[in-house]
């Protein structure tokens, strides 16, 4: 079971990447843009927080160039990646509780940062939340201890003035920390040592003697927290932390197999310890993941296939017994079995991942050699692997890579995929998600990618910008409509719109039913609700549903009007009830709409909210953490302050205002994504309320009819 999930990164001064701002990551995150943009070097920077394997930090490659004197001389200043992870291993943050003496709660997040040095620093982000300091542990530790003494009375007369003798001496403890900014360990090591050395009453029927060794030992106890808030080198919390850190492997070079392979050559590569090209190194890792799957090693190969034995005297051989030659044809006979069912094995496992021909292997051993052979039902002849199509050659050993690799080294890892299956044939590239949504369930992967063919349309949340700005720094971008405003995100962007294009008038040629919504985030919240339904039997709809954004409103009678004319009908509009929303809804029925008003769905109908918007449509259960996410201020409580009566966005921004908080430009599209997530990822979908299913229902079914 993996110990922790990456969250969000941010890359920084690394290679061409100055501030990427903050990624957050999914089960599975796309990083488009084109060629040169600096997708390479976010994975990069992330793969060296914790490699799996090699991944060393090297200065004159991996800091930017410009800053390159600056860093060498003192790289343990700079930090150059920052990751947050959810802990969801129990028994860790048991351990951490423990050894902090703190409520369990506020382990469930964790930043993780590394510096050009290799050395680690660990935050928890919920102690700055909740004003957790070394000063205000103190004060509390100390106040609490102060609490139960003047609850408790002296042992008689021998005790007298014993208990405000003790009072004196925590008010004069409290006085030292309350004049202090920070506390450093020194000045806590001070403060432990005239704790440790407060007298305890001669009388042997103290009340107060055993709360003062309580008090004792849970004061002593705080130089762990003490150590990981001070960044001291020695911090067992820390240390636990990154041993349960999830490794990260980077894949870029992800080495075809050839058809035909020579195994003495094999050998000896296998065996070589120079240092050769990353071409070179990756095929070698594809090989030995090919034997590994076949069971055998080349050497065992070799062995099993000779029938001769040469002499010392070189060119003669020696005439075989009876022995010998039956000996060896049973080990022909073992390789051949063993091949078959290793054929056999492969061609179940492939078909189950390619879904662009039924595909037969056959592999073969004579000699020195091995063979890899393919047919199919078209072509039932035998053909060498490197006769066919590249996009088979790359699959196949992209394919075979991840199925032998994964059962070990890829463990507790986030998988890294730079450019993976640019070669493929769009279907191949369609196959290749499929290929990540199953290796997603034991693994988290990011992806780098140019083609609009390996952006998943049903999940733009995962897709994130990458594009290079005035300044020639690489960035990343959530606002998939960055290109826009961004002169130099345009090409990023333009694979994510050809992607929703694509999806369209697939939607069209397939018959699927579009349904125009006004933007991203109402998308995201559609789709996330149509998985529910459909998952749990609710809908059962006939055609594939497609939700297609029109960029803001003003937009939909041009979208509508493009769908109406391909598809010889008005698509279902799904419009919010704010102002801008009622009035368009109504210009709509005058004019395009006019005979099929039954087809604008205002969001208010379905919710008895006035003014109510897309956001209106989930109850409390599911708005609460993202909300309190975006309301970051810990006197908000979503639960005491939410109105069911009144639209979410309104109150929002009300909130906002209140608590000094900056909405950022686009956080309707990020709370949409959270959301999503959360409604999809199965965690609260079992709390959430029959009336707001019986809406969701009621909804799609105007959607479907």
């Amino acid at each position: 079971m993996e110990s922790m999930k990456l969250v969000q990164f941010r890359v920084r001064n690394f290679k061409s990447v100055q501030d990427s701002g903050v990624i957050k990551c999914e089960n599975i995150t796309n990083l488009i843009g084109v060629n040169e943009a600096g997708k390479s070097n976010l994975l990069l920077a992330l793969w060296k927080l914790n490699p799996a394997r090699n991944g060393e930090i090297i200065f004159t490659s991996d800091m930017p160039v410009e800053k390159l004197a600056e860093y060498r001389t003192n790289p343990e200043q700079h930090y150059f990646i920052d990751a947050e992870f959810k802990i969801i291993k129990k028994d860790l943050i048991e351990d951490l509780s423990n050894e902090f003496c703190i409520d369990a709660s506020i382990f469930d997040d964790v930043l993780v940062s590394r510096n050009y040095a290799g050395k680690y620093i660990v935050k928890f982000p919920k102690f700055e939340e909740r004003g957790i300091t070394i000063k205000n542990i103190l004060l509390d530790k100390i106040g609490d201890f102060k609490t139960k003494v003047n609850d408790l009375s002296n042992a008689g007369k021998g005790e007298d003035g014993f208990k405000e003798s003790l009072i004196e001496k925590l008010d004069a403890l409290l006085s030292k920390i309350e004049i202090e900014t920070n506390i450093s360990t020194n000045q806590y090591l001070k403060l432990k040592e005239e704790v440790n050395q407060i007298e305890k009453s001669s009388m042997a029927t103290s009340s107060i003697n055993p709360h003062i060794d309580e008090f004792v030992e849970k004061f002593s106890g705080l130089d762990e927290i003490v150590n990981l808030l001070n960044k001291e080198e020695n911090s067992n919390i820390r240390d636990l932390v990154i041993k349960n850190l999830p490794s990260f492997v980077y894949y870029a070079n992800y080495g075809n197999l050839d058809s035909e392979i020579y195994l003495p050559k094999v050998i000896k590569d296998f065996k070589s310890t120079k240092e050769h090209s990353e071409k070179f190194n990756a095929k070698i890792r594809t090989l030995k993941v090919l034997f590994d799957y076949v069971n055998l090693s080349p050497d065992e190969i070799m062995e099993m296939g000779q029938y001769s034995y040469r002499t010392k005297e070189y060119g003669t051989i020696t005439e075989l017994t009876e022995e010998q030659i039956k000996a060896g044809q049973e080990k022909t006979k073992e390789r051949e079995v063993l091949l078959n069912s290793a054929s056999t094995k492969l061609t179940k496992d492939f078909k189950e991942w390619w879904k662009q021909g039924d595909y037969i292997f056959d592999l073969r051993a004579d000699g020195e050699y091995f063979r890899i052979w393919v047919s199919d039902e078209k072509r039932p002849a035998r053909i060498p692997l490197e006769d066919r199509s590249t996009g088979l050659q790359w699959f196949l050993s992209f394919f075979m890579v991840f199925l032998v690799e994964s059962k070990d080294s890829h463990k507790n890892c986030v998988l890294l995929l730079d450019e993976a299956g640019t070669s493929l044939h769009p279907m191949a590239q369609k196959d290749l998600l499929n290929f990540f949504e199953n290796l997603s369930i034991t693994n988290q992967i990011i992806t780098t990618t140019h083609s609009p063919f390996l952006v998943d349309v049903n999940h733009l949340e995962r897709t994130k910008v990458v594009f290079v700005d005035d300044k020639g720094y690489t960035k990343v971008s959530e606002d998939l409509r960055a290109g826009e405003k961004k002169k130099n995100a345009t090409g990023a962007v333009y694979a994510v719109h050809a992607a929703l294009g694509l999806s369209v008038s697939e939607g069209l040629l397939n018959g699927c039913n579009l349904i125009v919504v006004e933007g991203q985030s109402d998308q995201f919240y559609l789709n996330a609700i149509k998985q529910y339904l459909i998952s749990t039997n609710k809908i059962s709809p006939v055609k594939e549903m497609i939700f297609v954004p029109a960029g803001g409103v003003k937009s939909v009678k041009q979208l509508t009007s493009l769908i109406a004319g391909k598809q010889q009908e008005l698509p279902v509009v799904v419009l919010d009830s704010d102002k801008s929303g009622e009035d368009y809804a109504s210009k709509l029925e005058k004019e395009l709409y006019s005979n099929d008003k039954d087809k604008i769905l205002m969001i208010k109908k379905f919710v008895g909210i006035e003014n109510a918007e897309i956001e209106d449509l989930f109850p409390e259960v599911i708005l609460e953490r993202p909300i309190e996410r975006i309301i970051n201020d810990r006197d908000f409580r979503f639960k005491d302050e939410f109105d069911r009566n009144k639209p979410v966005i309104s109150q929002i921004e009300e909130w906002a205002n209140t608590y000094s908080i900056d909405l950022i430009q686009g956080y309707k599209v990020e709370l949409s994504k959270d959301i999503k997530r959360d409604l999809i990822s199965g965690n609260i979908s079992e709390m959430i309320p029959d009336e707001y299913i019986t809406k969701w229902v009621s909804l799609f079914n105007k959607i479907i009819r």
